[in-house]
């Protein structure tokens, strides 16, 4: 008979307000343990072979440990399932995603922004031929998604309108799921162009606020030198009003000049914006010049210890004024980025089609788009992007968030050009139980706006 042994995956941790918390990574099962169940799991998962099963309790709670793999056969292999679950999905060809860069221009001219804002839009012929393109791949599709991105996507929503209306026609044809998202400064998104968000199939919209408005005027401001705090949040509270079901994140850029100045946000955001979104804190790279006030970091290694100092004490502020954090990295996961899938692309305005939206100009496409619907590909370069292999490095192996991380940035693999024992996740392990107890907390939170709304229409 087969023994038992319990996940190399599986964290053990007490919440702030002294909730036993258990997470596994690999299946991201998520328990909540009361004080009566705690010794008992901390038992079970030190010798399960040994553990003591004689009341119907127990019982159930062997079985439910099973079902969420806490402890798992002993033959069982965790390492090559996982193996075998990424490698399947990252090479699937019934789905196909591609982020869509309309446009590389931008009407704002933002401190930290990485992209060379170059002039013009997609033409019609490249339209003409990345819709024929999708339509040849239709034929094998259960599902197409599209993330826009820019530049500003919005200074080209004619061209968004168009490809979406022409890949939308081949999906209902062949009953293939359709789906969209877009990262938008805001400004642009008035209720004329939210109107039509519907019809494009738009299901998320991610916005940035860089904090209260003296800050985030400084950061994130027209290209005349304006502030845009304002507008952009009476288009969110549009969006709010005219959909009521599309999810919204508010993304936050920080540095080591705003850390201390983003909280004042928390108390100035209208409460119908609080109650919707999702927010998300990323830091900004490299920092920011001299003349900003304060003093510049030294190296980028500086600047990431200084977020790992501040980031947590950002998460819990926020979640005090009742907002659910945004955690990417905490859902079931079969690859670090769609940079890491087969079926994903990134489109930019000519046609040329990358991987990876920070990684990209036209002399590291991996293939380009024909007016006429072709793809000519780049293979030695595609199949370098595609070539990592967490599962054969060392440094990845042996980590207890492989699971959450799947090996981490491809374009940072891509640069160090097969560092084999270098780290190159964002998902810092030493964030992880940080994390975790904001996880907690966001389900607290979620399950605390529910019973406020059930309280509101039984009230009615």
């Amino acid at each position: 008979m087969t023994g038992l042994k319990s996940s190399k995956y599986n964290f053990l941790l007490d919440a702030d307000d002294g909730t036993h918390l258990l997470y596994n990574a690999i299946s991201c099962g998520f328990a909540k343990l009361d004080n009566a169940s705690y010794p008992e799991v901390q038992k079970l998962l030190a010798d399960p072979n040994n553990y003591q099963v004689d009341t119907p309790e127990k019982v159930k709670l062997l079985e439910s440990a099973k079902q969420a793999r806490y402890i798992m056969d002993e033959d069982m292999n965790e390492l090559e399932i996982l193996k075998l679950r990424s490698n399947v999905a990252r090479f699937r060809t019934d789905s196909l995603h591609l982020t869509i860069m309309p446009t590389l221009q931008c009407n704002f001219r933002c401190s930290y922004c990485y992209e060379n804002p170059n002039q013009g839009k997609m033409s019609k012929e490249i339209q003409r031929g990345l819709v024929l393109w999708v339509k040849e791949k239709m034929k094998t599709l259960k599902s197409m998604d599209i993330s826009w991105f820019g530049g500003e996507p919005l200074l080209a929503f004619d061209v968004m309108k168009r490809l979406t209306y022409g890949i939308k026609k081949y999906c209902q044809k062949e009953k293939v799921d359709f789906s969209a998202t877009i990262t938008t400064n805001g400004y642009l998104m008035g209720e004329k162009v939210i109107t039509e968000f519907k019809n494009l199939g738009i299901t998320s919209v991610q916005v940035s606020i860089d904090g209260p408005p003296d800050i985030h005027d400084k950061r994130r401001i027209l290209r005349s030198g304006k502030g845009t705090y304002d507008r952009i949040i009476d288009n969110l509270l549009v969006l709010i009003t005219l959909m009521k079901d599309v999810e919204i994140v508010i993304r936050v850029n920080c540095d080591n000049l705003s850390f201390n100045n983003i909280p004042e946000m928390f108390d100035i955001l209208p409460d119908q914006i609080r109650e919707r979104s999702q927010i998300y804190f990323r830091q900004v790279f490299p920092p920011p010049p001299p003349e900003w006030g304060g003093k510049q970091l030294e190296s980028r290694q500086a600047a990431e210890e200084n977020v790992k100092i501040c980031l947590p004490e950002l998460f819990t502020k926020a979640q005090k004024h009742r907002f659910v954090v945004y955690l990417p990295y905490f859902v079931p996961r079969v690859a670090y980025c769609e940079a890491d899938t087969y079926s994903h692309y990134v489109v930019d305005p000519q046609g040329n089609l990358h991987k990876c939206t920070v990684g990209f100009s036209p002399e590291k496409r991996v293939g380009y788009i024909t007016p006429k619907g072709e793809a000519v590909m780049n293979v030695s370069d595609l199949a370098r992007w595609l070539s990592k292999d967490p599962f054969s490095m060392e440094v990845c192996r042996e980590c207890k968030i492989l699971p959450l991380c799947l090996g981490g940035c491809d374009f940072s693999h891509f640069c160090a050009r097969g560092e084999s024992k270098k780290c190159h996740s964002v998902v810092d392990p030493m964030w992880l139980e940080e994390n975790l107890k904001i996880l907690y907390r966001n389900f607290c939170l979620k399950n605390g706006k529910e019973q406020l709304q059930r309280n509101n229409r039984s009230s009615v």
